[in-house]
């Protein structure tokens, strides 16, 4: 049966008119009785107890050489109200997703909206106080807002990055300890490098660790002789040659000079130097 060029009407006189163009897939369209176009069309599909979609539809895509359009609304905005909507899906009367008239994305969820355009991601809550904004120039996160991980499948965060003051960013999670690792080599969770800043035990920890394949690395305070480094709220300083100046000295009781045999701790004084020197102290 050959229907293209056939208007189909119902009892209130709309018509359906059917594609006129052969060999090509029937374009169609819905006319009021009078000829115009239909404005608004509602589907009410009413109480269903299994699926039963409203809009069904199925196409194929066969040519590698055209970029294809499955749906399209073609929207011409001579004037409109900010926040203007081409999509709005809902449950219960309240929106789920929407796409405004800008051309920007919007979610909706818990009280929180999340838009995105060309230019710029924007978070803001049921209030309208935006809680992030990451555009292509600068990214804005409020003081009371943070950045945070936790595991999968949970809205729960326990690591969070925060700004507590002017160029200073903050690690913190009310009273639970917190702690930063760098990786000089990682394969999976048990084979790994890394050097880690940690408390533990309300003491600060700072060294190196390994687990499975990875290898145990040492951990160095300045890399060069003028790097400077101090201990103890000490000025920080190059390292110490022989030339620094010398240290008062004070004879033990006995009147006895101190000489290289004098131990301290159990240790020579030669040993102490030497230990210094190992360890980077003295030159």
């Amino acid at each position: 049966m050959d229907l293209k060029g056939t208007q189909i009407s119902n009892t209130f006189g709309n018509l359906l008119t059917l594609g006129t163009v052969a060999g090509t897939p029937t374009d169609g369209v819905v006319q009021n009785g009078d000829g115009s176009n239909v404005t608004s069309l509602t589907l009410t599909g009413g109480t269903v107890t299994a699926s039963n979609p409203l809009l069904d539809m199925t196409q194929t895509w066969n040519d590698a050489g055209v970029t294809f359009t499955s749906l399209k609304l073609n929207v011409t905005d001579t004037a409109s109200a900010y926040g203007s909507l081409l999509l709005d899906l809902q449950v219960g009367g309240s929106s789920r997703f929407k796409v405004n008239a800008a051309g920007g994305s919007l979610f909706e969820s818990g009280g929180h909206i999340f838009e995105s355009n060309a230019n710029a991601l924007l978070l803001t809550n049921s209030g309208g106080t935006k809680s992030l904004v990451i555009r292509n120039d600068y990214t804005f996160i409020p003081n009371t807002a943070f950045f945070g991980w936790g595991n999968t499948g949970s809205f729960a965060t326990d690591v969070r990055l925060y700004r507590d003051a002017a160029q200073t960013l903050a690690q913190r999670n009310s009273t639970n300890a917190q702690t930063f690792n760098i990786y000089n080599t990682y394969t999976d969770s048990s084979n790994y490098e890394r050097g880690f800043l940690k408390w533990n035990s309300n003491v600060l920890e700072i060294g190196a660790e390994e687990l499975g394949t990875g290898t145990l690395r040492g951990v160095k305070l300045g890399t060069a002789a003028t790097s400077l480094i101090g201990f103890y709220d000490a000025t920080a300083i190059v390292q110490p040659t022989t030339g620094i100046a010398e240290a008062a000295f004070v004879e033990n009781i006995g009147g006895t000079a101190v000489n290289v045999d004098s131990t301290f701790g159990g240790y020579t004084i030669q040993q102490i130097a030497q230990a210094l020197q190992n360890l980077g102290l003295l030159a």
